[in-house]
C-alpha cells in the first residue's frame, strides 16, 4: 500500500477519535494530548547530563515554536552537571514545581560519578511520578551506557524502555507503519507520520520494552522506538536530541516531543 494513502488513513482514524472523545467530554489513551481548557498553562523542566552543556540551551526554543504547548506555558533547564562536571542532585521539592520533565543525557565525564549516582537519579525520578509528575526520557537515559540512568525508574512499571545494547549509528531512522496500532495513540495527534525521522548520534540505544509497558512504535532498525508505561505518566523515546539544533529538518520529531510533555503532565 502506498505510504502516503496508508497515513491519510491514520489521519481520518485520528479525526473520528478526537471528535468521540470530545462528544462524552472524556479523555483516555485515544484522546488529543491537549488541555481541556487550552489557557491551562504547564511547567516543563529540561533534565540533562551532557558532555556540553550549551548544547540544552537548543531545546526549549524549539518545543515553544510547535504551538502545541499551552499558551504562558514555562520550559526551564536543570543540568544534573555543573560547570566543573560534578553531579548535581535537585530535591523531590525541587522537581515537584514542574508538571512534567523531559531527560536527555549524552555521556557523563570523564571522572565518573559512579554506579551509585545513576542509582541516586533514578530513585528520584520514581519519587517525582509517583508524587503525581511525567516523564520523558530519551536518549541515552534508556540505554546500559555509560549515560543510563537506573534506581528504582528502570523496575517494572515504571520506564516502558529500560537498559540494552548499543551499536555503532546508521543514520536516521523512520518509524515502521505497521507497528502502530489503531486508533493512534494521543502522541501522534496532528504529527504527519511520513515526515516523521527519528536521529541516530554515533551509537543506537536497543533498549528493551518493560513487562508492563505498551509499544507504540518500532523503527526500520528493529529497536523499540517508543513505548509508554501502564500507569500513563512515563513516555520513552529513543532518540537523540538533533532534532533541537535542526528544528526545521525534524520538524514533526519535535512536535512529537511536545506532544509527549502534554500527555504525560496530564492537564487537569
Amino acid at each position: 500500500m502506498n505510504r502516503k494513502i496508508l497515513v491519510a488513513g491514520f489521519t481520518a482514524i485520528a479525526f473520528l477519535v478526537i471528535v468521540s472523545c470530545s462528544e462524552d467530554n472524556s479523555c483516555d489513551l485515544q484522546c488529543p494530548p491537549d488541555c481541556p481548557d487550552p489557557s491551562q498553562a504547564i511547567d516543563v523542566l529540561v533534565v540533562t547530563a551532557l558532555v556540553y552543556p550549551v548544547m540544552a540551551d537548543m531545546i526549549p526554543g524549539p518545543l515553544e515554536d510547535t504551538g502545541f504547548l499551552p499558551a504562558e506555558s514555562k520550559i526551564e533547564q536543570f543540568a544534573l552537571l555543573d560547570t566543573a562536571r560534578a553531579l548535581v542532585i535537585p530535591t523531590l521539592e525541587f522537581l515537584q514545581q514542574y508538571d512534567a520533565i523531559l531527560i536527555f543525557t549524552d555521556a557523563w565525564p570523564i571522572d565518573n560519578p559512579g554506579l551509585g549516582a545513576f542509582d541516586t537519579i533514578g530513585n528520584l525520578m520514581a519519587d517525582y511520578v509517583d508524587a503525581g509528575g511525567g516523564l520523558v526520557i530519551c536518549q541515552y537515559a534508556v540505554s546500559g551506557w555509560s549515560a543510563g540512568i537506573r534506581g528504582r525508574l528502570f523496575s517494572p512499571g515504571y520506564a516502558p524502555l529500560i537498559n540494552g545494547p548499543i551499536v555503532p549509528g546508521q543514520g536516521d531512522r523512520s518509524i515502521v507503519m505497521d507497528s502502530i496500532d489503531f486508533p493512534l495513540h494521543p502522541v501522534f495527534y496532528e504529527i504527519d507520520l511520513d515526515g516523521l525521522g527519528l536521529p541516530v548520534d554515533l551509537h543506537l540505544c536497543y533498549p528493551e520494552l518493560d513487562e508492563t509497558a505498551i509499544l507504540l512504535v518500532e523503527d526500520d532498525q528493529g529497536t523499540n522506538a517508543m513505548a509508554i508505561n501502564s500507569n500513563g505518566n512515563i513516555i520513552g523515546l529513543n532518540m537523540y536530541f538533533k532534532p533541537f539544533a535542526f528544528p526545521d529538518d525534524y520538524t514533526e520529531t519535535v512536535k512529537l516531543v511536545a506532544n509527549s510533555i502534554l500527555y504525560v503532565a496530564d492537564c487537569p
